[in-house]
């Protein structure tokens, strides 16, 4: 349980951080600069496990692990903790701030906790988690529109939407889609793993519920990115 507390304080630190030296701008700025901030870290760990494990690609990257492999053990508590750190903030500048927040980023993070939790429980899954941080790399685009909109800069704006639906539809929804479609080849074959064998379909509901999230996410980019097109022809 200690990388959950150390992973807590130190992203509620970053969130404080972040605040403070961007004081003067509204809090839903601040938050997505800082949670920019924090999934540029937990996107490069994310790669790192992703260059570790790669060998695994052909389990889908969702293997059984044991009560000693620390670094993963360390690596999902880690996730758990920055989660928490998140709702924390939300919930500060829900009540000090009067800044609602987003449903889906609300979702997204319980469905996260959950998934970690019960990772935990089954002592499965822990490299798929730590290669699906990758996925953050989606906020950290978020925090770099936030920095355009701040520094008065329109064109990093418009370049922060399109490097967002290129980590969605380059990176994120081809890594749900791989890891749903290894799975559903092993269900449908008859091959089937004995440490997977009574969660396939909570594993199919998870990739089918990230393609779900991941596909409302790209729908709103090329809404947003249609928008910034027309500007530029109206001008």
């Amino acid at each position: 349980m200690l990388p959950l507390f150390v992973s807590l304080l130190f992203f509620l630190f970053l969130h404080s951080a972040i605040n403070l030296w961007f004081s003067s701008s509204p809090f839903h700025i601040r938050l997505k600069i800082s949670r920019g901030f924090a999934s540029l870290i937990l996107s490069l760990v994310g790669f790192y496990v992703l260059y570790q494990g790669f060998f695994f690609w052909r389990q889908a990257f969702i293997i059984k692990h044991t009560a000693e492999d620390t670094f993963f053990n360390a690596l999902v508590y880690g996730l758990m903790g920055h989660f928490l750190a998140d709702f924390f903030w939300l919930a500060y500048g829900y009540s000090k701030e009067k800044s609602k927040p987003r449903l889906d980023l609300i979702i997204h993070h319980i469905f996260g906790f959950l998934v970690c939790a019960y990772a935990l429980y089954l002592n499965v899954g822990y490299l798929m988690i730590g290669i699906g941080m990758t996925a953050e790399m989606m906020p950290v685009t978020t925090g770099i529109h936030s920095l355009g909109q701040i520094l008065g800069k329109k064109s990093l704006e418009q370049r922060s939407v399109f490097l967002r639906l290129v980590v969605l539809l380059g990176w994120r929804l081809p890594l749900w889609i791989f890891v749903f479609t290894i799975l559903l080849r092993e269900f449908a074959t008859g091959n089937t793993r004995v440490e997977l064998q009574n969660i396939y379909p909570i594993c199919f509901i998870i990739c089918l519920f990230m393609i779900a999230l991941d596909l409302y996410w790209s729908r709103s980019c090329i809404k947003n990115l249609r928008v910034i097109q027309k500007i530029k022809v109206s001008k």
